[in-house]
């Protein structure tokens, strides 16, 4: 202070800026934050003043558009971001707002390219200055997914379309195959049709020359005429064979051929394909002859009938290319479950053999090995084709072995299933632990015969020469333990069968003798005593049935056994025709060559036959007399078998039946059901052989009640 320019005094104040410094401090540390975070956000934020000049960018912002920092400072926004800038000064505030209203859009880098970004722009007042942020992201990532999505999208809109068009093109094609398709059933049908016209009209004769031929066989002839007939039977037979061939197979195409599984024995279907070839293989001047391999299973379940025609088929097949020698049919067994078993069906022979380029035509269709085997040994070319469908549908396959001059081996396999009730008890006891020996200088009798004998427990020995068997029968007599039963082969020479045996009888006399069968291919000729004298207890032809030769094998061991000494045993032979013993019995048919044939059958087997010409007769003549069966024809004029049929038993009492057997040359897929559905009791297909009249007689025993006069 001054007085008079003089100082006197000195006045101070103090003031407390403390919290100043605080704030000040607080201020610095919040636009530190607010920086850090201005830098580290991931979006790009753009700073401009009201005048569109760009005040601050943050890093991601540079990073997006290829900036350094404080490049752009000052220059318009326009630079970096939509090219639509005002274009006339005075306009960057309505410019500025004009980018509040974008969203996606296009940036321009510094090397001028384009980025696409997504843009928001808003605006601030800061201290009575306007303020303008945008905010910027790269969404390059997004547009090229979104570009893919869409090439995508048109991607799935082209092959809609095309699937679209597929699907009409399918359903156009649907349609066509649809009418293909019936087309084809109807030229199918048409077919079947015409295959069971053509069958019926073609059995009808074809029973008649049949069963005529048969009847003037049975009459006396002279050898000549004999042998005319048999030519003629054999013919027309021959030609059966052609029509079921091509019937069987057109029921294989159609897909109509249908299986029966029911039990079965294996072995019993074997040896009645030999029992049914035997008699062609004998005129051929052949061996026939059937082995069953070890462990082969013999009760299976499946249509039987079906395995049977493929070895009848190819054992027929391979006597007829057969000129010498034998022919071999062979079961086995390839694999086996619990539950199934595959067998292996083959069929040997000693034939013309087949060249390699000309075996794999065989299994086709009308097919043969050349041209020139049609013209010699006959046939359609369909037996084969036939086999390899019937294995193929029961789950196997077929094939061929062959080589030119050495013979041929069809084979086929077939998928069975195991008969679950077949017994497991070991087959003939009684013939366990019998010594037995066999001379035969045929190794396969041999075989065969051995195969059997071990598979009932049997000690069986074989030999080739009698001196060996010979030897054999001394040894077993000096070790105590002698041979029961001693086989012997007819055609054994040095010595013959009849010495053999008696050299046999005088070794060590008091010794137990054995019991000597003789084996033969065609009976003992006129030797039956010399046989009996020489001492065989008896004598079976080749083929023997295993059951046959069990059984007598087991008389000739039983006590005091008589045994035949010129025949097979009883059980073979077949009863007299007589012994059917019907008296009344209706025919119709509407062919008069079918009447006598049907009626001369009949006849013969003890019947009183009447005929009836349609269904009409046959109604009026069963309501005048008491038929016991009727053999009714089905296709007849005016009433046909059907219609005749249920108008009988519309006409019968309470608990009165009349047996009606459908004798018809229908033998197409389901005329068997037809007949039955049509009140029909049983069916038979012509042309009719007498076998198959006296089985269906024998199917209703009640009918044999009184003898024929």
């Amino acid at each position: 202070m001054r007085f008079d320019n003089q100082i006197v005094g000195y006045v101070g104040s103090i003031q407390d800026v403390t919290e100043e410094r605080r704030a000040q401090q607080s201020l610095s540390q919040a636009a530190h934050r607010l920086q850090a975070i201005f830098d580290a956000t991931a979006e790009g934020i753009v700073v401009a003043d009201c005048t569109g000049a760009i005040e601050s960018m943050n890093p991601a912002a540079l990073r997006i558009f290829g900036y350094e920092a404080d490049e752009l400072f000052g220059r318009p926004i326009s630079t970096i971001l939509p090219n639509m800038g005002p274009d006339s000064p005075g306009e960057e505030l309505g410019y500025l707002a004009s980018l509040a209203q974008r969203g996606e859009s296009l940036g321009h880098r510094r090397d001028r390219s384009l980025v696409p970004i997504d843009l928001a722009v808003s605006s601030m007042e800061l201290g009575g200055i306007r303020t303008f942020i945008a905010t910027v992201s790269n969404i390059s990532l997004r547009k090229e997914a979104e570009n893919e999505r869409i090439g995508y999208l048109a991607e799935l809109e082209t092959a809609k379309a095309s699937v679209e068009q597929s699907a009409a093109d399918l359903a156009r094609s649907m349609d066509e195959i649809a009418e293909a398709r019936e087309r084809a059933e109807g030229a199918t049908r048409a077919k079947s049709d015409f295959l069971a016209t053509m069958s019926h009209e073609i059995r009808t004769p074809m029973n008649g020359v049949i069963g005529m031929i048969g009847l003037l066989l049975e009459t006396q002839l002279n050898a000549e005429q004999r042998e005319y007939a048999t030519t003629v039977k054999s013919s027309a037979e021959s030609l059966l064979t052609i029509i079921n061939d091509i019937l069987d197979f057109s029921k294989i195409e159609a897909g109509r051929l249908t299986f029966e599984p029911l039990p079965f024995d294996l072995r019993t279907a074997v040896e009645e394909t030999v029992d049914l070839m035997m008699a062609r293989a004998t005129e051929k001047g052949l061996r026939l002859a059937a082995r069953f391999a070890p462990g082969t299973p013999r009760y299976l379940i499946g249509d039987v009938g079906r395995v049977r025609q493929i070895l009848l088929n190819y054992t027929g097949n391979s006597i007829k290319f057969t000129g010498e020698g034998h022919v071999l049919i062979e079961v086995s067994c390839e694999e086996q479950t619990t539950t199934h078993a595959r067998l292996r069906l083959a069929i040997s022979d000693t034939g013309i053999g087949i060249p390699p380029e000309q075996q794999d035509r065989l299994f086709r269709k009308f097919s043969q090995a050349d041209a020139s085997t049609t013209r010699k040994y006959g046939g359609t070319g369909l037996g084969l084709a036939i086999c390899k469908q019937l294995a193929e549908l029961m789950g196997g396959e077929v094939g061929l072995i062959s080589a030119v001059g050495q013979g041929s081996t069809f084979w086929a396999t077939v998928l069975l299933e195991l008969d679950p009730a077949a017994s497991s008890q070991p087959a003939h006891p009684t013939l366990a632990g019998v010594r037995t020996l066999y001379l035969d200088a045929n190794p396969l009798h041999r075989l065969i015969l051995a195969e059997q004998c071990a598979e009932w427990g049997m000690r069986i020995g074989v030999a080739d020469t009698a001196a060996k068997a010979l030897d054999q029968v001394a040894r077993a007599v000096a070790a105590a333990d002698p041979f029961r039963l001693v086989l012997v082969d007819q055609a054994v020479t040095d010595p013959s069968a009849a010495e053999f045996a008696a050299r046999v009888m005088a070794i060590q006399p008091g010794a137990p003798r054995p019991a000597l069968l003789l084996l033969s291919d065609g009976g003992t000729r006129g030797k039956a005593g010399e046989y009996e004298a020489a001492g065989f207890a008896g004598y079976l032809s080749r083929p023997v049935r295993s059951a046959t030769l069990a059984q007598t094998f087991e008389s000739l061991l039983a006590p005091r056994c008589e045994l035949p000494t010129a025949g097979k045993p009883a059980t073979d032979t077949k009863a007299p025709a007589a012994t059917v013993g019907l008296r009344l019995v209706l025919l119709v048919d509407d062919n008069v060559v079918n009447q006598k044939v049907g009626a001369k059958m009949l006849e013969k087997m003890g019947c009183r036959v009447d005929v009836a010409s349609n269904g009409v007769e046959a109604v009026d003549a069963w309501a005048r007399v008491p038929y016991e069966i009727v053999f009714m024809d089905c296709q007849m004029p005016e009433m046909d078998g059907y219609e005749a049929t249920g108008e009988i038993r519309r006409r019968e009492g309470p608990g009165v039946r009349t047996p009606i057997v459908a004798l018809t040359a229908n033998a197409m897929q389901g005329d068997r059901e037809k007949c039955l559905e049509a009140g029909m009791d049983d069916y038979l297909s012509k042309p009719i052989k007498p076998d198959d009249l006296r089985a269906a007689l024998a199917r209703w025993p009640q009918l044999a009640a009184t003898p024929a006069e």
